[in-house]
């Protein structure tokens, strides 16, 4: 590699080119005849697609590595375009744009339990104490026994759970006031 001519700057030679505009600014940007008509698999059914591919470099991802940005557009104008990124500049457009509609149902069904069915959290804890199971769909806390529990009832705020050995207090080494 030889190096880069001087630009009469002080400093380091610079190490990246010009901003790339933004991916819906690429997409009006490209040409009609770099856009390929391709069919995708979208959940069963082949749809036909027109798609863009540029392998672009995203500075503050990855410096050393170049990405593919692969742009998904309807032809009849309907729908909106779908931008999407990958580390495989293996992989042709339309694979690209099949490997994502298929993990779109996946993402869907992981919002939905996230927030219909409480799982945000990696247990799905009901309650805060870590010695409490966790919740079946009846709402009961036993191993979906609906309502068959042999768990003690939780203790007050700030008191020790049922059954929590407790440690005797140290006797204090300064003299009482009373």
């Amino acid at each position: 590699m030889s190096p880069r001519p001087r630009t009469g700057q002080r400093g380091r030679p610079r190490t990246k080119g010009e901003r790339l505009a933004t991916p819906p600014q690429l997409a009006t940007q490209a040409r009609r005849r770099k856009w390929k008509r391709v069919n995708v698999d979208v959940r069963g059914h082949t749809v036909e697609r027109l798609v863009h591919v540029r392998d672009v470099l995203w500075y503050r991802v990855n410096k050393a590595d170049l990405v593919r940005l692969v742009i998904v557009r309807d032809p009849d104008g309907i729908e909106p375009d779908d931008f999407f990124f990958t580390t495989d500049l293996a992989a042709t457009g339309a694979e690209v744009a099949s490997r994502y509609t298929g993990r779109w149902s996946i993402e869907v069904t992981f919002r939905d339990v996230k927030q219909n069915l409480g799982g945000e959290n990696p247990q799905s804890w009901k309650r805060k104490d870590p010695n409490v199971p966790p919740a079946c769909r009846c709402g009961s806390t036993a191993s979906c026994g609906a309502g068959t529990s042999t768990l003690t009832p939780p203790a007050a705020p700030g008191q020790p759970s049922p059954g929590t050995p407790t440690k005797p207090r140290p006797a204090s080494s300064t003299r009482s006031p009373r």
